[in-house]
């Protein structure tokens, strides 16, 4: 299905660090990373580069620059002073404060210290401005990162060495929803910063704290005077350079333009006349600097020749800085020298062979070509040039990512779509979901304001909607996934899109279940099958048939689960579709694993890994190896489980796949947990928990941090793993995932078992079951029972740790949990020695090793081995083995012992006392004993 079907979804609802704490020792189940689909990604697309943000400081012009000596001393004794963290250069656009951060920096990389420069050309993430910073200070960063997480780690970084932080034009940040991220980043430098120095350059103050601002004013007459000199403007008046200056209120860019007016009228020669045309044309904006500016644009702007107002004019549009390509898209006859001329007049900045506008006259520029009607021609321009860039092979992302732009500035959303659909799923797979929510927040907004939408348009948006719940998803934001789903659907069934529709309905199915509301996602994937049925595709049927599947495995009901993937791999195999045939396969493989039933699912997953390795399924092989990788863990195989699951982290790694590396980075975690390795497998989960919070995947947060609350419990660091549960169950709550939640609880109460505080034990399994029940995941009960029943074992009341045991027994039983049954044996065993009911314990352990020995758990059949012997040395050296309670024939062999039933000791077990009775009595009782237990059995 469009939807989830574009994402590497997995079929499967479990995902890694969501495994149940079994009822022994705090083991956890094996978490099985689940098969998912391949993505092609566009291979000449390159890494996508930070958007609205200009390369590094401009390197200043000695021929015009003028010594400012009041400022410039009081700026660089701020910057100079290391326990100054944090300066804000405040002055009117025009007024040089990125001029004067330049030379600034200039003394600063003098002194051999590192200078990293952002500038602001409009409206930027925080996420955009805090890679490029990191990215400068050689750091890795990745895109989806959450905003908290760089802007601490942007603080560690700046901490470490002294260094120039510049934030260039930071006003284009004041108004927008991105404001809060950059105040917080700000508040906490100004608290947390060391040895570095952040400098801010805005027009409008941004700081609340006055103490740290700096006002930055104009000229002096002196100054101005001096300046207007280097820009070869002269004068026969005694004091006219320095009452001009005046006349411009100090102010540089306002200086600039009026000598370059100099020039055009009067050669560079400024007389009386000269000085009345300024006061005349200032005289009505006289407290208004950036007035006077226009006022002198608007009459350079008529004097420019027709090929370079156009150009300017229309290349203006551009984000990003312009080439000289660029330049001729729009106007063909311009030339380097032109650019260079409107550089020299004021109007452009270069550096580097590119060019962009003053922020001021941008905005003068931007007001004119709307009012000249430019601005849907020069957009058309610009998605020509991206076009074109499209069949280079140098083109990246960015090209796409701006052409996207332009397409919506012109109201072409169906094009939009179109444009960036061809990178949709290489962003997908490479988990930049912030990205994707921002582009599809955009499209989807503007797109409904328009009146009338063609059939074809009316498509495209509700798959727009539906991705956009999709990146919600992948954030662990269900609530709005749902949402977006839900208009999706309504679109998909106001256009009688039957097979929109039905990747609707798979989509929010794939969401309730990611909440753990089975009951909600059967339905609707229910839904999802009966469409697919009526229109004839086969193809769909199969994956609504597998998610079905996946959702009753979910829920513990396994018969179900392997019915519907059996039936998903037969369709799949009639209509040969390799790569399905290879995903239903691996999730049968998982309804085993989950049965216990560990050598099945071993041939599954390896049947799986055969296929995705002749398709050259990358990502699948990854997945295949993964899944081998837990169930050889789960056999206690620890060596090959760590050999699979390395494999597979190469794999991951080599495809760039982040939340693929987190999750192989946590199953290893879990492999050494297993066989005791506690601090190799906190390393690992501690690895894995920052990617995920880099990449911004709450529930993999999460899962990361119940990981290293077990391993801290192990190690018998109560406070440590209670803390992490507790912060591992917020995030649970937050993201609405009911079944994580239900798992955090039962770990706190584990780990408060493990304290001896087992009144809170009890109470945070008591909450565990409730939610189990609610949500109707049978294999959880039976967990959560399990665990209640160890909590009244270690508080030494065994009646009612046998009742919670035999009820997890019952359960598991029923579902066929062979592995969760033997547990269940084991402990009811061991119960049972406790209060001296040594027959009942050994009957318990030789069922339990049984079952252990048909799915191959050599580590745990030894365990029972061990306890049998000790029953052995208690009780008669030639007992007389109790029979079982008979169970029904429709069940398979082994589950004939799952419910123990110790014999009398009193008639079956010689007393060694005095006997009243004649000696032929004894043979009487045993032949009376033997007799009923024949027609017992018939």
């Amino acid at each position: 299905s469009e939807g989830d079907s574009s994402l590497p979804r997995r079929v499967d609802a479990r995902a890694e660090g969501q495994a149940r704490q079994m009822a022994i020792g705090g083991d956890l189940n094996a978490n099985t990373i689940n098969l998912g689909d391949s993505i092609e990604a566009p291979c000449t697309l390159l890494p996508p580069e930070v958007t609205n943000i200009i390369f590094d400081a401009d390197k200043r012009d000695v021929l015009t620059w003028v010594d400012c000596s009041v400022p410039q001393s009081a700026l660089l004794q701020r910057i100079e002073d290391e326990a100054t963290a944090l300066v804000e250069v405040v002055a009117l656009g025009g007024f040089g404060k990125s001029s004067l951060a330049g030379w600034v920096s200039e003394q600063v990389r003098a002194k051999g210290k590192k200078v990293i420069w952002v500038r602001f050309s409009s409206s930027s993430l925080f996420s955009a401005f805090a890679q490029w910073a990191l990215y400068k200070l050689c750091v890795p960063t990745n895109d989806t990162m959450t905003e908290d997480y760089l802007t601490d780690l942007l603080i560690n970084q700046l901490n470490e060495k002294r260094r120039l932080l510049v934030m260039d034009q930071l006003e284009f940040i004041a108004q927008t929803a991105e404001r809060p991220f950059f105040e917080t980043f700000l508040e906490r430098w100004e608290r947390r910063g060391r040895n570095s120095t952040v400098l801010v350059t805005t027009r409008q103050q941004f700081l609340a704290q006055n103490d740290l601002c700096l006002q930055l004013p104009g000229f002096t007459p002196d100054e101005g005077a001096s300046f207007l000199q280097k820009k070869a403007v002269s004068t026969a008046l005694l004091d006219g350079l320095p009452r001009l200056s005046e006349i411009c209120n100090g102010h540089p860019l306002l200086l600039n333009l009026s000598a370059t007016w100099l020039e055009k009228t009067k050669g560079s020669t400024l007389d009386e006349d000269g000085l009345d045309f300024f006061k005349k044309l200032f005289q009505n904006n006289l407290d208004n600097p950036e007035a006077q500016v226009e006022e002198i644009f608007e009459r350079l702007l008529n004097e420019l020749s027709e090929t370079l107002r156009l150009v300017l004019l229309e290349a203006s549009v551009y984000r990003i800085p312009i080439s000289l390509e660029m330049a001729r898209v729009m106007q063909p006859e311009v030339t380097t020298a032109g650019l260079d001329g409107l550089e020299a007049q004021g109007f452009l900045l270069g550096q580097d062979g590119q060019w962009r506008l003053h922020p001021l006259v941008g905005q003068f520029v931007s007001e004119r070509r709307l009012a000249d009607g430019l601005e849907s021609g020069a957009h058309c321009k610009a998605i020509e040039y991206f076009k074109h860039q499209f069949q280079q092979e140098t083109t990246s992302i960015q090209d796409y990512l701006e052409c996207f732009h332009h397409y919506c500035e012109c109201q072409d959303y169906e094009a939009a779509f179109d444009v960036v659909d061809r990178c949709y799923s290489w962003l997908n797979l490479n988990g930049y979901y912030r990205i994707l929510v921002t582009i599809y927040e955009r499209l989807v907004t503007a797109w409904k304001a328009v009146s009338i939408i063609s059939q074809s348009s009316w498509e495209k948006y509700g798959k727009a909607l539906n991705r956009l719940g999709i990146a919600h998803r992948s954030q662990g934001d269900y609530a709005k996934a749902i949402d977006f789903y839900q208009q999706s659907l309504e679109i998909k069934r106001e256009i009688s899109d039957r097979n929109g529709i039905a990747a609707s309905l798979i989509s929010l199915g794939n969401a309730y279940s990611s909440q753990g509301d089975y009951a909600t996602a059967i339905d609707f994937y229910q839904q999802s099958l009966e469409i697919k049925r009526e229109i004839g595709d086969h193809k769909g049927i199969a994956t609504s048939l597998g998610n079905l599947g996946s959702a009753y495995s979910s829920q513990g009901d396994y018969a179900k689960a392997i019915d519907f993937q059996q039936q998903s791999l037969e369709i799949k195999r009639k209509i040969s579709d390799r790569n399905g045939i290879a995903n239903s396969l691996g999730n049968l493989g998982n309804a085993y694993d989950s049965q216990g039933d560990y050598a099945t699912a071993i041939d599954f997953y390896q049947q799986s890994l055969a296929i995705k390795r002749e398709i050259g399924d990358r990502n699948g092989i990854a997945a295949s190896l993964n899944n081998l990788g837990n169930a050889y863990s789960s056999q206690g195989d620890y060596a090959k489980a760590i050999d699979f699951q390395q494999q597979s982290l190469e794999i991951k790694r080599k495809i760039s796949d982040r939340n693929g590396i987190a999750n192989s980075l946590g199953n290893l975690g879990n492999a050494y947990d297993s066989q005791g390795d506690y601090a190799t497998a906190i390393d690992f989960y501690q690895q894995s928990l920052a990617i995920k919070r880099e990449i911004g995947d709450r529930n993999g947060i999460a899962a990361s941090l119940n990981n290293l609350g077990n391993a801290y419990s192990s190690q018998g660091d109560y406070a440590k793993a209670i803390d992490f549960q507790q912060q591992s169950l917020e995030i649970k709550r937050e993201i609405g995932d009911r079944n994580g939640i239900a798992a955090s609880l039962g770990n706190l109460g584990s780990a408060y078992r493990s304290q001896g505080d087992y009144a809170k034990a009890i109470d945070f399994q008591q909450q565990s079951l409730e939610i189990q029940r609610e949500i109707g995941d049978r294999q959880g009960i039976a967990a959560s029972l399990g665990n209640l029943g160890l909590a009244y074992d270690s508080q030494g009341d065994y009646a009612k740790a046998i009742d919670f045991y035999q009820q997890s027994l019952a359960i598991q039983c029923e579902i066929g949990d062979r592995n969760g049954t033997a547990i269940s044996l084991l402990n009811l065993g061991n119960a049972y020695a406790k209060i001296d009911e040594h027959w009942k314990a050994r009957d318990s352990y030789e069922q339990a090793k049984d079952i252990f020995t048909e799915i191959k758990l050599a580590h745990m059949v030894e365990k029972c081995k061990k306890a049998i012997q000790e029953r052995n040395q208690i009780i008669s050296p030639t007992p007389i083995k109790a029979p079982s309670l008979p169970t029904k024939s429709t069940e398979p062999d082994w589950l004939a012992k799952s419910m123990p039933a110790a014999p009398n000791r009193s008639t079956t077990h010689p007393s060694t006392s005095k006997r009243l009775f004649p000696k032929w009595l004894p043979y009487l009782a045993i032949f009376t004993a033997i007799l009923l237990l024949v027609l017992l059995l018939q």
